[in-house]
């Protein structure tokens, strides 16, 4: 049997990036000043014959705890002033896994959702 663990956080992110679409078109942008909804949602994937004593796999307080520190960091800058790379959810979605993965044992997948604009974007990387 497998099982699939799905946490979530919340928090308010300015991505700061501009829309040449919109630009050329001379509309406004959809991000709002306080910058978009955002919801973090990691899954981690392990067997039945992994679980322990408790009955579980891992301690979820310490997959919110490195979800805490993330979330920081991406609400704390604009992302454009916080990435070398261009920030857009896609390869937000890459860097964020890659921070999770060495202290998220079995991490599946990170999802961003833009909550502001309903949008998702899931990155799993290939194994």
């Amino acid at each position: 049997m497998k099982y699939t663990l799905k946490l979530s956080k919340e928090f308010s992110a300015i991505q700061g990036l501009r829309s040449p679409i919109r630009d050329a078109k001379q509309l406004p942008s959809l991000q709002p000043q306080t910058g978009y909804e955002i919801v973090l949602i990691v899954g981690v994937e392990f067997d039945e014959s992994q679980l322990g004593d408790r009955g579980w796999f891992v301690d979820t307080d310490s997959l919110e705890s490195a979800l805490d520190a993330v979330s920081v960091q991406l609400s704390g800058t604009k992302w454009t002033e916080l990435f070398d790379f261009r920030p857009t959810f896609e390869l937000v979605s890459r860097w964020i896994y890659q921070q999770l993965e060495t202290t998220i044992p079995q991490l599946s997948y990170v999802e961003l959702q833009n909550e502001t604009l309903d949008i998702t974007v899931k990155y799993k990387q290939e194994k």
